[in-house]
């Protein structure tokens, strides 16, 4: 709303640098003009349910300022809600960019009921670098573990880039394992068994397939996650999830049980 009022040089009747009484007698009805302008954007913008208690107001000023006292206050359940959700947020099954949207939209949504100090002072610059890393912090810890070696070469790199930065390394690791490139130039490195597996032509149509690693005498893996012998936890659908084109045995047959390798 700020922003409206301020390109269309209205911003001064909401916060009174723009009073009636300032000006000539003779301008007093340009000035009601604008000001029932902005009353009407007010109660466009506003809730249904608060239009009653503003549509008599004669004074934009009056009217912002008694939202203002409101709702304005700090909200402390909505504020410890952000923070759980901020902590426990984590990529899951998601795209590296919908899980950092997600997370950027949780962040701004935090920091316009707990928003940062902005001078100068040596306080304040120290104030933003902690909460920087805190951020890089918390986007790292939420990604998929098969990112865990890039994750760990980002983490390593002083001094430590900021959370863009790491969006674009990490995006740069996930664009790769997608197209079965094992070199994660991104970081300065690869990114290991995990690029490996999810590098093979089955990844390349949105799913995991992992190897067959028996056979010729050798002694069948076992899965400590799913209890099944065949394959190992690194490779276990039922943990790293279906590939799209995966048939199964029968119709009926459930999610949980594992297919024949």
């Amino acid at each position: 709303m700020k922003i409206v009022l301020h390109c269309k040089n209205k911003l001064g009747f909401v916060l009174g640098t723009c009073r009636k009484e300032m000006y000539d007698v003779s301008l007093h009805e340009l000035w009601d003009r604008c000001n029932a302008i902005v009353l009407e954007w007010i109660m466009n913008t506003v809730s249904p349910s608060l239009i009653s208690t503003i549509i008599y107001a004669s004074n934009a000023y009056k009217v912002w300022e008694d939202l203002r006292e409101r709702f304005e206050k700090v909200n402390a359940s909505r504020a410890c809600y952000l923070h759980k959700e901020i902590a426990t947020l984590i990529q899951g099954v998601s795209s590296v960019s919908v899980y950092f949207s997600r997370l950027r939209e949780l962040w701004d949504d935090y920091e316009t009921l707990d928003p940062s100090p902005s001078c100068g002072c040596p306080e304040s610059r120290q104030h933003a670098e902690y909460y920087r890393v805190q951020k890089l912090y918390q986007f790292l810890s939420g990604l998929h573990k098969s990112y865990e070696n890039a994750k760990n070469q980002i983490l390593m790199i002083r001094p430590l880039p900021n959370i863009n930065q790491a969006y674009v390394m990490i995006v740069n690791v996930e664009s790769q394992m997608k197209t079965g490139g094992g070199n994660t130039s991104g970081v300065g490195t690869e990114i290991g068994e995990h690029a490996a597996l999810l590098s093979n032509r089955g990844a390349s149509r949105g799913g995991y397939r992992p190897r067959n690693n028996y056979g010729n005498g050798k002694v069948p893996p076992y899965c400590e996650y799913f209890k099944f012998k065949g394959h190992t936890k690194d490779s276990c659908y039922t943990q790293h999830g279906y590939p799209v084109d995966f048939k199964y045995k029968r119709k009926d047959e459930d999610l949980t049980t594992m297919p024949t390798m």
